[in-house]
């Protein structure tokens, strides 16, 4: 799933996220007891985005990864259709909770505020996302089980966004540190085929679902460093 390493070797994001992907397919056809198969995709798929856009935006990626995974969303599709499996396709804004691994932008920035390793921001940080908590989610995620479409698919986001420079900001402002100290903050070179903007429209899913996320992102990352300041996590 990781990004920029799939420039590196290429061949093995095209093993799974492809290979890997039809094999699968291909043991949801014959499986009569399965009631609903969620294909969990990405935002990259679609590339860069220059407005809020809804599931039938055309895939353009920019990376292996990303061509992998559109790749695997088009095998789905066919799949099911062709064979009849009942099948959720969701892509999601960039999930953050607590306990989330250390090489996520979140909970690498809250690390360099408690003095591990300095955050290290591609490019000039004004990339925008938009960012989602995983319990909003994981309600998204139990209302599709109850969908009856033979395919449907749903954008999981909120409607707002944020640079990520932006977002940074805010969690040194929470964490009272200084975001001008280079111990906490030094600037790298851009990412190869970064996309500079997702913004996922999740007026589907609001409207289909009734669904809405809840969890504003003041009050999830202020959620996040309060689990962070009990946790020992180096």
């Amino acid at each position: 799933s990781m990004v920029a390493q799939s420039w590196i070797n290429p061949q093995d994001w095209m093993r799974t996220n492809c290979v890997g992907q039809v094999k699968l397919l291909e043991a949801l056809k014959d499986l009569n007891s399965l009631k609903r198969y969620i294909h969990f995709s990405t935002p990259e798929v679609y590339g860069n985005t220059s407005d809020w856009i809804n599931e039938s935006h055309p895939f353009n990626p920019s990376t292996p990864y990303a061509a992998s995974r559109a790749f695997g969303d088009i095998n789905t599709r066919i799949w099911s259709k062709t064979f009849s499996i009942p099948t959720t396709i969701t892509r999601a804004a960039n999930i953050y909770s607590e306990g989330q691994h250390l090489y996520r932008i979140i909970p690498r920035t809250i690390h360099a505020c408690f003095g591990g390793a300095p955050i290290t921001i591609d490019g000039d940080g004004k990339s925008v996302r938009s960012f989602i908590h995983m319990e909003d989610v994981c309600n998204l995620l139990e209302k599709v089980l109850d969908t009856k479409e033979l395919i449907n698919e749903f954008h999981i986001s909120p409607k707002d966004s944020i640079s990520i420079i932006d977002l940074v900001k805010i969690i040194f402002k929470i964490c009272d540190k200084d975001i001008f100290d280079k111990k906490h903050l030094t600037f790298g070179p851009e990412r190869k085929g970064k996309d500079q903007n997702y913004l996922l429209d999740p007026q589907k899913a609001i409207d289909e679902l009734n669904w809405n996320p809840v969890i504003s992102i003041n009050e999830g990352l202020e959620r996040v460093i309060e689990w962070y300041k009990k946790s020992d996590v180096t």
